[in-house]
């Protein structure tokens, strides 16, 4: 019987029609045998019953269910050191709940990256966020398990101190980097800073490999999943009296449903 070859986890926090993107582009777009793990962090019931119907399609994927001793990234940490604590697998990929890999066979693709020196994979911190430049970020990042436990990492960030630059898996750089690893991240192009390719005008980050500025690799939908919609805090609209959050929940709607259509048509062609 072969044995996976990759551990896919995420959290899911209210997010479950984002998850199930994930598992259709998984299930159609991976080469190697995979499981998929889940951690439901106190979702509400309307969402778990419809990440119950969504998973109900799909055969290898576990559900772990707990609650947030805090809110906000330190309950996201703990979930992530939970599930990879259960990974058994030579790899293992970390993805946002609203983070999709949009490559046939991406899963040869990221394996061939690491070698002797790369042991990790992904995309890039946010542009003016306090994160480590040229290292792989949490919205999508693949690690060689061995390495990852030898080196007893862990994503947790310090309480308070999170916008400061000391966030889920800040620790995890200064580690690799010690011990003398490197990592290769994607190119970012985030709308509307670059260009308008694959999801026109949607606000999100689409990554690529740096040899390779045409065929997309990833998207990260971004802040704003999970209707928090700070991404859309810094427009005129955020100043208007008593409409602003109005305005900002219909153009997070509108973009989570475009994203969610146009991905599926990236999957499906």
């Amino acid at each position: 019987m072969i044995k996976e070859l990759i551990t896919i986890i995420t959290v899911n926090y209210n997010t479950s029609d984002f998850v199930e993107v994930q598992l259709d582009a998984f299930t159609k777009l991976t080469k190697n045998k995979f499981k998929f793990l889940i951690v439901d962090n106190g979702s509400n019931d309307k969402n778990l019953l419809y990440l119950s119907r969504a998973l109900s399609r799909f055969n290898n994927v576990w559900v772990y269910y707990r609650k947030q001793s805090f809110a906000g990234s330190i309950g996201h940490a703990e979930a992530l050191d939970f599930l990879i604590s259960k990974v058994d697998t030579p790899y293992f990929l970390i993805m946002d709940a609203d983070a999709v890999i949009l490559r046939q066979n991406w899963d040869d693709e990221f394996i061939n990256q690491i070698n002797h020196e790369i042991k990790v994979v992904g995309a890039p911190a946010p542009r003016g966020s306090f994160q480590p430049k040229g290292f792989p970020f949490t919205y999508v990042v693949f690690f060689e398990t061995e390495i990852y436990k030898k080196l007893n990492c862990s994503f947790m960030p310090i309480f308070g101190m999170e916008s400061k630059g000391f966030d889920t898996g800040y620790l995890i750089h200064e580690i690799y980097t010690k011990n003398k690893f490197k990592a290769l991240c994607f190119d970012d192009h985030t709308h509307k800073c670059d260009r308008d390719v694959f999801y026109g005008k949607v606000r999100c980050s689409e990554y690529y490999w740096p040899w390779d500025q045409e065929n997309i690799l990833s998207c990260h939908f971004g802040q704003g999943s999970t209707s928090v919609l700070a991404k859309y805090s810094n427009c005129w609209y955020f100043q208007v009296p008593f409409l602003s959050l109005l305005i900002k929940k219909f153009l997070g709607t509108r973009d989570r449903r475009s994203w969610i259509s146009k991905t599926y048509n990236i999957i499906n062609s």
